[in-house]
């Protein structure tokens, strides 16, 4: 019989038990095995407890469980090399802000989302990350991989939106055309280096501050044209700034500094009507000729 605690909150389908979610009940017993007489259960959300020891293996026999939500815990240690043993229709894992180590194990081909932030992880991500074709998000945020980003996720994926894997130390370079589908990234804190793409249509959020990107911004911002925030700053990027940036209409949030950035700044700066922050600080610009403020 499932643990009491287990009864509290859940939902049925046709008399089955398909969902369980308990966020935030102080939960500290472990998971019973149990919990997996319940044939159809596709939804189990454990986050905000107390749950301790390593990764529940136990797990291993949900068979129909495609959402799973670990998040905010106290789980420490190695992933199992066998997690690939969770249901076949894992398509939500959020493993995020515990105390995991070591590397990444395969992934689920068909993960929706790969939720790993805020842990300790390190080296590189499996290879079949390739093979993730229905990616929606990667959060890998605050750990400590480090290796070679696959560059195939900036182009191949048509699904993925979001890409958060800043504060860690990968390697790799992006090609000069971004996927339109992906709306945000944030990578800063890595080790990325090579030209700043010259054109991301989808993208509303380009985080890529204190990276090794080096070369000119793009002649032609206009691929850029759907930005809100660019940070770019602690970087080598080098040249001037192109008179094209008034095309980012769009740009609330502007930060090239501690770059290598020379020349004037142009006036087509002061065509940007909701810009909100600009630092150019710690470059090599002549003056400030804003034709509006």
């Amino acid at each position: 019989m499932v643990h009491s605690y287990l009864l509290l909150l859940l939902v049925c389908n046709n008399g089955r038990v398909t969902k369980l979610s308990f966020p935030n009940f102080n939960i500290t017993n472990p998971i019973p095995a149990s919990i997996c007489s319940l044939k159809n259960l596709s939804y189990l959300d454990l986050s905000y407890n107390n749950l301790t020891d390593h990764f529940p293996t136990v797990l291993y026999g949900c068979s129909a469980l495609s959402y799973l939500d670990l998040s905010n815990n106290l789980f420490s240690g190695a992933l199992p090399a066998d997690i690939d043993k969770l249901s076949s229709e894992m398509e939500h894992l959020n493993l995020s802000s515990n105390g995991f180590t070591g590397s990444q194990q395969a992934y689920n081909k068909k993960l929706h989302e790969l939720v790993v932030f805020n842990n300790s992880f390190s080296g590189v991500l499996p290879a079949n990350i390739g093979d993730c074709q229905t990616l929606d998000n990667i959060m890998a945020y605050n750990n400590n991989f480090t290796g070679e980003f696959p560059e195939k996720v900036w182009w191949a994926f048509p699904m993925l939106a979001t890409v958060m894997i800043q504060n860690n130390g990968f390697t790799g370079t992006l090609p000069s055309v971004i996927s339109p589908n992906i709306t945000r990234i944030e990578m800063g804190n890595n080790l990325f280096s090579g030209a700043v793409p010259s054109s991301a249509p989808g993208l509303n959020a380009f985080k890529a501050q204190n990276n090794q990107f080096f070369g000119a911004l793009p002649a032609n911002m206009s691929g850029f044209a759907n930005l809100t925030d660019l940070n770019l700053a602690g970087n080598r990027i080098s040249g001037s700034i192109p008179p094209s940036i008034q095309s980012l209409k769009s740009l609330n949030y502007l930060n090239l500094s501690s770059n290598q950035i020379s020349g004037e700044i142009p006036a087509a700066i002061g065509s940007l009507a909701v810009l909100n922050i600009l630092d150019l600080s710690n470059n090599k610009l002549s003056r400030w000729s804003p034709a509006s403020c």
